[in-house]
Formats: C-alpha cells, structure tokens, sequence
C-alpha cells in the first residue's frame, strides 16, 4: 500500500523513476547519519534500514555512493563485538596477507592497510673469561 501511494505520489508530481530511486537513496543515508549521532547503532534501527533497503529494493553499491552502508556494517559489527559476539557480516576470502592463529577470526578488513609487526631484535655479544698467561 505504502509504495503504491508513492508511486502515485511521484506520478502526480512529476517526479522520474530515477529521481525517486535518488530521493529514496538520500532518504535512507538520511537515516543512517540521524541513526549514528548518538555513536552507535542499536538492531532495531538496522532492522528499519535493511526494511527500508529491501521494500524499495535499493542496491548495496548505491546506499554506498557516499560510504553510508560501510558505516551501518561497521556500527553493527562493532556493536556486535561490544556484546561479545564474533560478527560474520562480511566474507573474506582465502588469500588473506597475514597468516591468523588457528583462534583468531577476521571482524572487518580496511582496504589499503599496511601490515605492521612488532618485532623486538636481540644482539648478543659473545666474550671469553679464559686466563691471561704473562711472558
């Protein structure tokens, strides 16, 4: 009922399909920046975004343009690790740079990140207490 009365909406004002698309586009980046200003986003307003996302059938790459999407997986992952559960939002695949321990699990993976490692380097100096003989 709702998409109907909207397309009427944009029929009687004259308003494209592709300008709609945008204007809904907008609408839900819109919500995802009121959604992060109190810095973290709880599972009933992801569940309204991904409602949202999926009535109007929006695409990933578009609700991406700007990096709005990135930041709901984020906020959701990072909630998710706050409350002590390895979030498995994103897939991963098997040529990773860094070899993990048999334990460890990838949360998030920021594109264009160097690989740096602590590494602690030793010199020993060897010397001998042998006697001395006088001549």
């Amino acid at each position: 009922m709702f998409q109907s009365r909207l397309t009427g909406i944009a029929q009687d004002g004259y308003i494209s399909e592709h300008e709609r698309h945008t204007l809904l586009v907008q609408g839900w980046t819109a919500a995802v920046e009121r959604y992060l200003e109190d810095g973290a986003l709880d599972e009933s307003e992801e569940r309204r975004l991904v409602e949202f996302k999926n009535r109007f059938s929006l695409a990933e790459a578009d609700l991406d343009a700007n990096g709005a999407f990135t930041k709901i997986v984020k906020a959701a992952a990072i909630r998710d690790v706050l409350n002590g559960v390895i979030p498995r939002r994103m897939q991963v695949g098997t040529n990773l740079p860094i070899n993990l321990q048999k334990d460890e699990e990838v949360v998030w993976v920021f594109p264009s990140s160097e690989y740096l490692e602590d590494k602690t380097q030793r010199q020993y100096v060897g010397h001998s207490q042998g006697s001395a003989s006088a001549s």
